[in-house]
C-alpha cells in the first residue's frame, strides 16, 4: 500500500507526535515552507524567482526539490531537482499545495492532508475560489486513491460528497495504519 502525506503550507505538527513515525508510513510533500518544520521529503516551490532563489542556497541538496520545468534555464543546479510542467491560467491561492496534490497522487493508494484549514469560512475571493475548485479537481480526478483529511479544520462546500474523501483523526489513522502496515 502506498501512503503519502501532503502538508499544508502552514502546517503546525502537533508537538505530542513523532515526526519520524508519521514518516514510517509514509513520505512528506508540501510547499518550500514546510522544510524547516517538518523536515519534509519532497517540497514544491512553484514561484520561479523563489526557487531560483532556493537553488543557489542549495535547499535541493536536502530534499526532493521540485518546481517548474522553466527554472532549469534560469540556473545552474546541482542536486535533486525534479522538474514538472503546466501552471495555472489563474491566480491562486497556495499554489504549492495544488502541485504537491497532483504530484503525489500519481505514486498513492491513500493521501493523508495534514494541517488543512478547509472551512467555509476561509479561500472566499477569487483567488480562493481557484484554490478551492482546484483541490475539487485534483481529489475527484483522482477516483483510485483515497484522499484522507486528517485533523482538518471544515471542509469546504465543494468538497462534500466526493466518495474518494473522508475525514479522520490523527489518533484513528495511526492506529489503522499502524494494522496495516503490521
Amino acid at each position: 500500500m502506498r501512503i503519502n502525506w501532503v502538508l499544508s503550507s502552514d502546517v503546525i505538527i502537533d508537538i505530542t507526535l513523532d515526526v519520524e513515525t508519521l514518516k514510517k508510513f509514509g513520505s512528506f510533500w508540501g510547499s518550500w515552507e514546510t522544510l524547516r518544520s517538518c523536515g519534509t521529503d519532497n517540497i514544491v516551490c512553484h514561484d520561479e524567482d523563489k526557487a531560483v532563489e532556493l537553488l543557489k542556497k542549495k535547499f535541493n541538496q536536502v530534499c526532493n526539490f521540485y518546481c517548474p520545468k522553466t527554472v532549469g534555464d534560469r540556473t545552474d543546479i546541482d542536486g535533486r531537482v525534479i522538474f514538472y510542467d503546466g501552471s495555472f491560467s489563474h491566480q491562486v491561492d497556495r499554489p504549492e499545495e495544488i502541485v504537491a496534490m497532483h504530484l503525489v497522487s500519481s505514486n498513492s493508494d491513500i493521501v493523508l492532508l495534514y494541517g488543512f484549514d478547509w472551512s467555509n469560512g476561509g479561500h472566499t475571493d477569487y483567488r480562493g475560489l481557484c484554490y478551492r475548485n482546484l483541490i475539487k479537481e485534483v481529489i475527484r480526478s483522482s477516483g483510485d486513491v483515497q484522499w484522507v483529511l486528517v485533523d482538518g479544520v471544515g471542509l469546504f462546500d465543494e468538497l462534500v460528497g466526493l466518495e474518494n474523501l473522508s475525514v479522520d483523526s490523527m489518533g484513528n489513522v495511526i492506529s489503522l495504519i499502524s494494522e496495516l502496515s503490521a
